[in-house]
C-alpha cells in the first residue's frame, strides 16, 4: 500500500478540509454537464423548476381530452429528441448527491424517461441552466463532537394529477449537515 496523503479528488467529489469539517462539492462535474450539454452560453435561472409546474404524460393528455386540440398535443410529443432527454436525465442523478436542491424536478422527470413530452425537456434544460448559476454549491459535513439526528418531512396531498397521490419530502441531517 501507498499512502497518497489527504484525499482531494475522488469519484467526482472535491473534498475539502477545514476546522468546521469536510466541505464536498460536484463543481467540476457540474460544469463538465453543462459543457457536454451546450449550455454554457444559456442564460442562468434561479430556481431548478418553475413553481406550479404540472407534468403529465402523454397519454394522460390524449384520454383526459386536455384543453389543448390534438395538433398541440403531437407537436409536444418529442420524436428524435427522445434520446437527447434521456441522456441528459441519466446523468443528473449523481449530481444530486451534493445537490438535494435539484433532487425533487429530477426525480419528477425521471418519471417520464419513456415517452418525455416537450414540456419535460424545457424542464431538464432549466436544471442545467439553475446548476451554472449555482455551480460552486457545497456540502458541509460538520465535525461537531455532539450527534444529533433531525429529520424533517412535508406532504402535498393529491397533488400528483395523475394518480392523485400525495408526493412526500424529507431531509435528515446528522450534526447539522444534510445527509438524506
Amino acid at each position: 500500500m501507498k499512502d497518497l496523503g489527504a484525499v482531494k479528488y475522488l469519484l467526482g467529489f472535491e473534498v475539502f478540509r477545514s476546522k468546521e469539517g469536510i466541505l464536498l462539492s460536484q463543481r467540476k462535474y457540474a460544469l463538465e454537464l453543462i459543457r457536454d450539454t451546450s449550455r454554457g452560453g444559456a442564460k442562468p435561472v434561479a430556481t431548478p423548476m418553475e413553481q406550479r409546474l404540472k407534468f403529465t404524460t402523454v397519454e394522460y393528455d390524449e384520454v383526459l381530452g386536455t384543453k389543448k386540440g390534438s395538433q398541440q398535443i403531437e407537436n409536444e410529443v418529442l420524436g428524435t429528441e427522445n434520446g437527447v432527454f434521456q441522456w441528459l436525465i441519466q446523468r443528473l442523478p449523481y449530481l444530486t448527491h451534493t445537490r438535494s436542491d435539484i433532487m425533487y424536478v429530477v426525480h419528477h422527470l425521471s418519471l417520464f424517461l419513456q415517452h418525455p413530452k416537450r414540456s419535460h425537456l424545457e424542464a431538464a434544460m432549466r436544471i442545467f441552466k439553475y446548476v451554472k448559476k449555482t455551480s460552486g454549491q457545497r456540502i458541509l459535513l460538520r465535525s461537531s463532537g455532539y450527534v444529533q439526528l433531525e429529520a424533517y418531512c412535508d406532504a402535498n396531498c393529491g397533488s400528483c394529477l395523475m394518480a392523485r397521490r400525495s408526493i412526500t419530502g424529507y431531509c435528515i441531517k446528522i450534526c447539522g449537515s444534510l445527509v438524506s
